[in-house]
């Protein structure tokens, strides 16, 4: 590269570089890394607002003072997170949520984890200012009436919509309005909200601790919805009925059965029939003691390409747990957690039959050191490459890496009194917690 002759006989300095390559600089860092650097200059301090596309900010009641000052400076901002740290008692007002859609109308990213009371008419003032919103997320301690309609009805272009602790009256949504760019949606302690029903192009469905006849909804909703590829279920009142409707959907990649205490044998295998061909991941159990060796046999008959299994709190037979791995071949990543059954026998087992296995996951089985040198040391897994294990009183704490053949397995085991997140029973509150070393942000 040639360089200009005013530069070829003096040192370079970031002084020298123009505002697009500094722009590049500050693309790279992190919002943390951005704020704990020092801006040196004015001209740094306005390169870094003019290219700041995201912005977390901790939502206290004196936000509504630096509004104006504040988006002046971040101009360019699309994605803006509004989050609160412990027990604080509701912050932001409704009036702050309207003026900041006011000044930032080019929102298309909007995520408010925040104890704030929301209005009537305040969702839809804002999805009137920010018409080109692609995502909205409302969770954790969000009151008062939100008024869904209006929003979904002036943001067209919306794709992702996430809400936590919601609830409307039962006949604010009666009709569901057409939805055609909607791909994801994730309802969490939710009541008489059905906005899927209009969404033509769902990919993604996730419901957690839900009211409503979901036996019925699922019924309508695979009449209306064909292209569904990852569907997760937790604490619902379903029963076999719904499952034999979500059946239905062939296209299903990841299907997540947690704590549905009504289904049986006889609903999982619906769905493993249903949806063989297209089938990657499954993770079923926790609560659901009407589903046994028959429905787990069913897995094992009807989806043999399966890539991820993971069983919560199930007792298979050993007959059972040899059928899953001797017609699962293609089995990549296997989870087993709190199961009274599970041994050393059945680690042997993968061992011997899991060829393609990659990674293990076993939490609160009654397994040993014996159990895992048969799946670790002797190396018959020719592509195992992690092996945790958690709160299993028959192995001791420690982490190493073990060297099989050409291959280094990482090997750990973590006790719970160490108080680390399980890898296969995910916190349900994890997105929300947050250090405020995260969010640098705060107005005092």
């Amino acid at each position: 590269m040639d360089i200009p002759s005013k530069y070829r006989n003096r040192k370079l300095s970031i002084d020298d570089l123009t505002d697009d390559c500094l722009a590049s600089v500050f693309r790279l860092l992190s919002t943390a890394d951005r704020n704990s650097c020092s801006l040196v200059c004015r001209r740094w301090w306005r390169v870094d607002g003019n290219t700041r596309h995201s912005l977390p900010l901790t939502a206290k009641k004196r936000l509504s003072r630096f509004i104006p000052s504040l988006f002046f400076r971040f101009n360019s901002v699309t994605h803006l997170t509004l989050r609160r740290f412990g027990h604080q008692s509701p912050t932001i007002s409704s009036n702050t949520l309207t003026r900041i859609s006011q000044v930032c109308p080019n929102l298309t990213s909007f995520k408010i984890y925040a104890a704030c009371y929301i209005g009537d008419g305040v969702l839809e003032s804002v999805s009137r200012n920010c018409d080109g919103s692609k995502k909205l997320s409302l969770r954790s301690y969000i009151l008062g009436c939100l008024g869904m309609q209006p929003f979904v009805h002036h943001c067209e272009a919306v794709e992702g919509i996430s809400l936590d602790s919601f609830c409307e009256s039962e006949d604010e949504w009666t009709v569901a309005a057409p939805m055609a760019k909607l791909e994801v949606i994730s309802l969490n302690d939710t009541a008489f909200l059905y906005p899927f029903l209009g969404a033509k192009n769902l990919r993604f469905l996730k419901l957690s601790r839900c009211a409503g006849d979901w036996d019925e909804l699922f019924g309508l909703l695979v009449k209306e919805v064909t292209g569904i590829v990852e569907l997760h279920l937790e604490s619902l009142e379903i029963s076999d009925i719904g499952l034999e409707a979500i059946a239905k959907c062939s296209n299903l990649e990841i299907v997540h059965l947690v704590r549905l205490p009504k289904c049986t044998d006889a609903g999982l295998v619906a769905v493993a029939k249903g949806c063989n061909k297209s089938l990657r991941k499954l993770h079923v159990g926790w609560e659901m003691e009407k589903i046994g060796d028959r429905g787990l046999m069913g897995v094992a008959e009807y989806c043999v390409n399966i890539q991820e299994l993971v069983l919560i709190r199930m007792n298979p037979s050993k007959e059972c747990f040899d059928m899953l791995v001797s017609n699962c071949k293609g089995l990549e990543r296997l989870g087993v957690c709190g199961s009274d059954t599970f041994s050393d026998i059945d680690m042997e087992c993968i061992a011997a039959k899991c060829r393609a296995l990659r990674e293990v996951y076993v939490e609160g089985c009654p397994i040993s050191h014996e159990g895992l040198s048969a799946l670790v040391v002797n190396g018959r897994c020719p592509k195992l490459e992690i092996v945790s294990i958690w709160n299993c009183e028959g192995v001791k704490n420690g982490e190493e890496h073990v060297h099989c053949g050409h291959r280094t397995v990482q090997f750990s085991c973590v006790l719970q009194h160490l108080q680390l997140l399980s890898p296969i029973l995910s916190d349900p509150f994890k997105d929300a917690i947050q250090t405020e070393d995260s969010f640098p942000y705060h107005f005092h």
